[in-house]
């Protein structure tokens, strides 16, 4: 991936996040990212196969990083 563009893809992402419907906004993607493990976890304890196994686990570590991003860049009362 083009490291030029991945540190514009965040800055983007930071300076949603900053503006004044960044909380919404951030809540909104952490309710998303939340349902999307919830049903991965759930097809991982009905049963995946050996192969599709480490593509689940690194699809949880995945949503586990961005929710870990959005906790960063959670505003504190009052700081706005």
């Amino acid at each position: 991936m083009n490291t030029m563009k991945t540190a514009a893809m965040c800055t983007d992402l930071e300076s949603r996040l900053a503006s004044p419907q960044g909380e919404t906004l951030r809540e909104s993607y952490r309710k998303q990212l939340l349902a999307i493990a919830t049903d991965i976890h759930i097809k991982i304890g009905k049963g995946v196969t050996p192969t599709d196994y480490p593509i689940a686990r690194a699809l949880v570590n995945a949503v586990e990083a961005a929710l870990d991003v959005l906790d960063r860049h959670a505003v504190k009362k009052g700081e706005r």
